[in-house]
């Protein structure tokens, strides 16, 4: 069967899983680190490639006290980010208490799956997600650079896990 076939014949057959998952903040936080990891590791290259600049003309110019204020500083820095995203994300969970403790279930078919909770129920196609980013413990289905639906790992049978991968290889190449 080649591949075409073989998609077709997939797309025919009533394909879903289901599970779900409930929200908390610690899984919040996790969504938010994740998908804020990228830029935060830009960010650092950014600051130490700096300090590095800052530091041999210092280094250059004997200037050993610029050297050691730089050097105090930039941990400072770095450690300030995190401490003021983690912040970030207590603000963002705070403003909308509904969203502790909401369980919500997950039906995925073939083309599209379905998000369900007391708040909302929505079908999502795959093909509107921008991407589907995988940790050791969640599945994140990105619709946005910074919205998507979280799935814990845990809820998820072998099989669903084994059909989000096959999903995430599909959106990789349409980009």
């Amino acid at each position: 069967i080649n591949m075409s076939k073989k998609a077709k014949q997939l797309e025919n057959e009533p394909i879903s899983y289901k599970a779900t998952t409930i929200y908390t903040f610690q899984e919040f936080e996790r969504f938010g680190k994740t998908i804020s990891a990228k830029r935060l590791r830009i960010c650092d290259y950014i600051v130490v490639i700096t300090y590095l600049v800052i530091a041999a003309i210092s280094f250059l110019q004997n200037n050993y006290s610029a050297l050691l204020i730089y050097l105090i500083i930039i941990p400072i820095m770095m450690i300030g980010s995190r401490i003021f995203l983690k912040l970030g994300f207590k603000r963002i969970w705070n403003s909308n208490k509904d969203a502790d403790g909401l369980e919500t279930s997950f039906t995925f078919h073939f083309s599209d799956f379905r998000q369900k909770n007391k708040l909302s129920d929505r079908t999502i196609r795959y093909s509107d997600l921008s991407e589907i980013i995988e940790t050791d413990t969640n599945f994140y289905l990105m619709l946005g650079k910074n919205q998507g639906s979280l799935l814990n790992k845990n809820d998820c049978s072998e099989e669903l896990i084994n059909f989000l991968h096959q999903k995430a290889e599909e959106i990789k190449h349409r980009k």
